[in-house]
């Protein structure tokens, strides 16, 4: 169904009424569906859908904040797809891994500040460094099948990457509220 859904969404003219379809209790539950033995191919179609949303393609004259609210909770529920999605990297799946930094990178360059998310982003940067994403994905790029293919999606992932660390650096935190 998440596969059949991932197409109908891809091939779909923009439309405001698919805020009201993907809202945080179908995101939930694409989401948490995942576990170590789902296949490749159904995560590349759960990628899909939140990645979608956050390019905000398929949404006409909406406001991102109705969209990627929701969305962005969804994920922040389920950050265990983190864990699952960096082992799923053993798995050298180039169209995988290419989806799953398309994902990131469209995730890191939305702006939080903006939306009041700066809390969901900074869970979801401490889980993807916790998940050992970085030091799997580290480890592929070492190996020259995968180095050429993968550089400019790296590339744009460390510019989203400075672009963060940057935003985060600039936050003022009052220290007689800790």
């Amino acid at each position: 169904a998440i596969i059949l859904l991932s197409h109908v969404i891809r091939s779909s003219k923009p439309n405001e009424l698919f805020v009201n379809v993907l809202d945080e209790t179908l995101l939930n539950g694409i989401l948490g569906s995942i576990t170590k033995s789902t296949t490749v191919d159904y995560i590349m179609a759960t990628f899909r859908i939140p990645l979608i949303m956050l390019k905000g393609e398929i949404f006409n004259q909406v406001d991102p904040s109705e969209y990627l609210n929701p969305l962005l909770r969804s994920l922040n529920s389920n950050l265990l797809f983190l864990d699952v999605l960096s082992t799923k990297l053993y798995t050298e799946n180039v169209d995988l891994i290419l989806k799953s930094l398309e994902f990131i990178n469209g995730y890191f360059s939305i702006n939080h500040y903006q939306l009041y998310s700066l809390n969901y982003l900074i869970k979801y940067f401490l889980k993807l460094q916790k998940s050992e994403y970085f030091i799997i994905l580290n480890n592929i790029l070492q190996d020259q099948r995968f180095k050429q293919i993968l550089s400019p999606s790296i590339k744009k992932l460390n510019e989203s990457l400075l672009k963060i660390l940057n935003t985060l650096n600039e936050i003022k935190v009052d220290q007689h509220n800790i």
